[in-house]
């Protein structure tokens, strides 16, 4: 543990992810535990979207890994009419 305005560390264990002016400071040996848009990977309804998008970008063959998922309460709609043609 080292004093808040040292940089002489190696992880820096943080509440939230780093500003990128400070993120651009840390040298190739120094890890922090959060970082830029990680929510969008620890966040279930934002890695869906994601995949979404990478289904959409490359393709749906390439990225089969999860079954069609729904937002509720947004996409409730959505959830019944495939519901109901599926059952």
């Amino acid at each position: 543990e080292v004093h808040p305005s040292s940089t002489d560390y190696n992880l820096m264990w943080t509440g939230s992810h780093l500003k990128p002016f400070l993120l651009r400071t840390l040298s190739e040996a120094q890890k922090v535990n959060h970082f830029p848009r990680s929510y969008e990977l620890t966040r279930k309804d934002r890695l869906y979207k994601n995949i979404i998008r990478m289904q959409h970008t490359h393709g749906f063959k390439a990225f089969h890994i999860l079954p069609q998922t729904f937002l509720l309460p947004a996409e409730y709609a959505e959830f019944c009419n495939s519901y109901s043609k599926d059952r």
